[in-house]
């Protein structure tokens, strides 16, 4: 009896053994298609411009073959900094995931600052040095952009009548077009106020203020940014009424124009009611023509 028992026990033992064996030669082949996790590597360092200058806030963005890698898990949201440096040896640094296939690609940096992003040279231990991704490495890279410089001013509508109140000056579009790389348009503020940021130093460009809608004419402006880092304030622009047919000019053609219009405003020629009272006339050209030449 005893023997049968044993027998029994040492059968169920070859059983639980082979479903154990059968159990895992069907999960080997798929846990060797299963890539094995790796660390994401670690970089930390200081943000200046190539003419020394800190960066003092922005966004570091890292890539891999063009891909960013960068985002902050687990709200991936983008890697901040201030003061000139991003993340801290101690502390949070900026982690770049990879996989197998990513070891040994390059690492390429940019650098955020007001939106627009400049592509950062990289250095380690204060030499000009590419970074290869690898899996948990943690070193201390150093950025280096181009300087940043900033152009900002006032762009003003004008009063229809000197005793007009303050009119809103927002709404005018700024743009810069610099050896055929082109920035913005960004709008002006209710002040009339407007930055624009990311231009080379050094190269010059042009500067148009527009103002859609009415008969504002547009201005423009030639100006040569500064060799280093630091703001470009033009002096303040006004943009005048009565460029009836859209030439950058004021002039005769415009009065022209007007003329054939005159009377009770119709919706093709609302422009030409500079004075806002419902009718094309007179008084009409006569503001208009204090504009000529302007």
């Amino acid at each position: 009896m005893k023997r049968r028992r044993k027998r029994l026990f040492q059968m169920r033992v070859l059983v639980v053994l082979g479903a154990v064996l059968c159990l895992l030669a069907l999960a080997g082949p798929a846990a060797a298609d299963d890539p094995i996790p790796l660390f994401p590597a670690q970089y930390y360092g200081s943000v200046q411009t190539t003419d020394g200058q800190p960066v003092e806030e922005g966004i570091v963005r890292a890539y891999i073959d063009g891909e960013e890698r960068s985002p902050k898990p687990p709200t991936y949201l983008p890697f901040t900094f201030t003061g000139g440096f991003y993340g801290d040896p101690e502390h949070e640094k900026l982690a770049v995931t990879g996989s197998n296939e990513d070891t040994g690609k390059q690492v390429t940096f940019k650098v955020e600052v007001n939106g627009y992003l400049y592509p950062a040279q990289t250095y380690v231990n204060g030499s000009l040095a590419t970074v290869y991704w690898a899996s948990g490495d943690t070193k201390q890279v150093d950025l280096k952009i181009p300087p940043v410089i900033i152009i900002k001013g006032q762009v003003c509508l004008e009063k229809v009548q000197p005793s007009d109140p303050e009119p809103t000056h927002q709404g005018t579009l700024v743009k810069v077009t610099q050896g055929g790389n082109i920035f913005g348009p960004v709008e002006s503020d209710s002040s009339g106020a407007y930055e624009i940021i990311g231009l080379y130093p050094s190269v010059a460009c042009q500067v148009e203020f527009t103002h859609p809608g009415a008969s504002w004419k547009k201005e423009v402006r030639q100006v040569t940014p500064p060799a280093v880092s630091g703001v470009l304030e033009l002096e303040k622009v006004t943009l005048y009424l009565g460029d009836m047919n859209s030439d950058d000019a004021i002039n005769i053609l415009d009065l022209l124009w007007m003329a054939s219009v005159m009377g009770p405003v119709t919706p093709e020629a609302q422009k030409a009611d500079v004075n806002k009272d419902g009718q094309v006339n007179i008084l009409d050209l006569l503001r208009v023509a204090n504009n000529i030449g302007k």
